[in-house]
């Protein structure tokens, strides 16, 4: 009675559209990595903001002040990564890791 119609792909655009789809896996974990960076950007600007113009309008403070809004920066940077945690995972994030790890050992050490 009513039959459907027969659909042929050849397999030149079977790959054609694996191709596609994995382009779009690829900009679709893209994008997902990047949302991280936005809250962790936000984050460490307004902790300068009130880092530096607090040093410079009551540079008394500097000594102390640098170390508490660090403390609050890596505790909100743990934060973030926990909130993030179950996003899809760069094979390369160790790298991250150990550029932010050596970042603050210069700071709190150097």
């Amino acid at each position: 009675m009513n039959e459907e119609p027969t659909i042929t792909v050849t397999p030149a655009e079977a790959r054609a559209s694996l191709t596609e789809v994995d382009q779009v896996l690829a900009q679709a974990r893209h994008a997902i990595r990047q949302g991280v960076s936005a809250p962790l950007l936000i984050l460490w600007g307004c902790i300068w903001v009130v880092a530096d113009s607090t040093t410079q309008f009551y540079p008394q403070a500097m000594s102390w002040l640098w170390w508490v809004l660090d403390l609050v920066g890596i505790l909100g940077w743990v934060g973030i990564f926990l909130r993030h945690r179950h996003q899809v995972k760069n094979p390369r994030g160790w790298r991250y890791g150990a550029f932010w790890g050596i970042l603050f050992f210069t700071r709190f050490c150097g």
